[in-house]
């Protein structure tokens, strides 16, 4: 659900089309009907092509914690990205976040949604990964003063 906002988000400050994000999903609820795949082969096949002459974002469903992530990780072997940035809700346990990266076969970065719906937003920092966005905004000092500014107002 949140997948396909962070990587048009992404995709916007690379230059990316946001029309052209990729989608890879098992299921046809997440389609896309530009650049679609549902499988790792067709993950791979699609790879090469769509991007080869600019930036390229792809957004690839994961399943919740506790479910088998074979299958994200061997799509993400198949696209060989160069960078691969992971979505969490800030309310998450930190240890749950960690735990399911790993399982995924690990991320560069986080982008964290939902900051202002707990009072420990910066938990997630604990699990060692840079967080590049919070709530859709580039995740910069300022920002990060403001989450906590508006934490203290709310108290």
């Amino acid at each position: 659900r949140l997948v396909r906002p962070v990587a048009r988000s992404v995709a916007s400050r690379v230059r990316c089309p946001p029309d052209e994000v990729a989608v890879v999903a098992p299921s046809a609820r997440h389609a896309t009907p530009a650049f679609l795949a549902r499988t790792p082969d067709q993950a791979a096949s699609l790879a090469g092509g769509w991007r080869r002459d600019r930036v390229g974002v792809v957004a690839v469903y994961a399943p919740a914690l506790g479910t088998d992530q074979q299958w994200t990780r061997d799509v993400l072997r198949a696209v060989r990205p160069s960078c691969v940035w992971a979505t969490a809700t800030a309310t998450t346990k930190p240890e749950d976040v960690r735990r399911w990266v790993d399982a995924v076969g690990g991320a560069d970065a986080l982008a964290v949604n939902g900051v202002a719906a707990t009072t420990t937003p910066a938990a997630i920092l604990s699990i060692g990964l840079p967080v590049a966005r919070l709530d859709d905004e580039r995740a910069t000092a300022q920002r990060w003063a403001a989450v906590v500014a508006n934490l203290l107002t709310r108290s």
